[in-house]
């Protein structure tokens, strides 16, 4: 009796080379889809690490912006000013050339127990596209005076302050004609990435 061949036959050489090619890139294209879901991840956890950043530095900016006291202090020594130059609020419309302040006021201290009871003297700078926030528990320090220093966010671009004062907006901060200490409220720009040119309107807290 004839036997049948073709149902005990083997896999050719050529079948092999298909099933391995086709195994190769099944693991290939599993491979890409693993490596693409653990880029995705990253890139949601280092865009949600710069979001809190962001909202971090934006909370303290806003509540010393808020805190900010319409009183008349000296120039401090980073200002190269005279000592007898006075105002409540030093704010320029762009980082100062030669040291990168932006605004320089008091606030009353966050551990303080009623508004004038303990001062604290805040600075913000930018520095090599970094928004830094300098402060010293002290309303007019000395020549000298140690200050506390902390990078808020990093990779700050083309930073900008206006100051509002009666319905008007200005580029640079000076006491007003009618004897206005501190504006209404600060306009502040700027850019950053990932989240490209934003703005926030900053309200002053104390009254007049």
């Amino acid at each position: 009796m004839p036997i049948n061949m073709s149902a005990e036959r083997g896999f050719t050489l050529l079948e092999l080379v298909i099933a391995s090619s086709l195994l190769a890139l099944l693991g290939l294209s599993t491979a890409l889809v693993l490596s693409s879901g653990l880029t995705s991840a990253e890139q949601l956890d280092s865009r949600s690490s710069q979001l809190q950043q962001l909202d971090r530095a934006l909370l303290i900016v806003q509540q010393d912006i808020a805190a900010m006291l319409p009183r008349a202090n000296r120039a401090s020594d980073s200002l190269n000013l005279s000592p007898d130059s006075r105002q409540a609020l030093w704010g320029y419309g762009s980082p100062y050339p030669e040291h990168g302040l932006l605004l320089e006021f008091v606030r009353p201290s966050p551990w303080a127990t009623s508004p004038w009871s303990g001062l604290q003297r805040v600075r913000y700078k930018v520095q090599t596209q970094q928004l830094i926030r300098e402060h010293v528990d002290l309303a007019d320090p000395a020549p000298g005076a140690p200050w506390q220093r902390r990078v808020l966010l990093q990779g700050l671009k083309s930073p900008e302050l206006l100051f509002l004062s009666r319905k008007n907006w200005y580029p640079q901060w000076q006491p007003g004609p009618m004897g206005d200490q501190i504006p209404d409220a600060i306009l502040l720009k700027f850019s950053t990435k990932p989240w490209g040119g934003l703005q926030f309107v900053l309200i002053t807290g104390v009254q007049q």
